[in-house]
């Protein structure tokens, strides 16, 4: 399956397929593997947003990938690995000076969605060890 994924990634560094086609390939294949083990989700989602990020200028796609990837780490409840996705979701909406750019406000909104869920989850989780203590 991963040599194939990653053969499928090939089109979209070549540009032989245009962003739509690219976008619901990915998609459909991030959707599927949902309910896989983690090791295998975290695979196909670190060899897609590296060749995202590596060739492809499709920010918007490299960006929505990470979320879903954010997305699934939650799930898992693999918080170290998801404070990292966070960390680099929020920083590819900064400006240089480390302020929010506000030109990318669509980005940010899901970056909050995301940092309050883990932030929600966590407080919950926290308030369940403490009343069992």
């Amino acid at each position: 399956m991963l040599q194939r994924y990653t053969e499928l990634l090939i089109y979209i560094t070549e540009s032989a397929v245009t962003r739509d086609e690219c976008t619901s390939a990915i998609n459909t294949v991030l959707e599927l593997i949902a309910g896989e083990d983690t090791d295998t989700v975290s695979k196909i989602y670190e060899i897609t947003l590296s060749t995202l990020k590596a060739g492809s200028n499709n920010e918007r796609l490299w960006f929505s990938t990470l979320v879903h990837y954010g997305k699934a780490l939650l799930r898992s409840q693999d918080y170290c690995q998801l404070a990292h996705v966070v960390r680099e979701l929020h920083a590819s909406c900064q400006l240089s000076d480390g302020n929010d750019d506000p030109t990318k406000d669509n980005y940010l909104l899901e970056v909050y969605m995301l940092e309050i869920q883990v932030n929600s989850l966590l407080a919950r989780h926290s308030l369940l060890c403490s009343r069992h203590q």
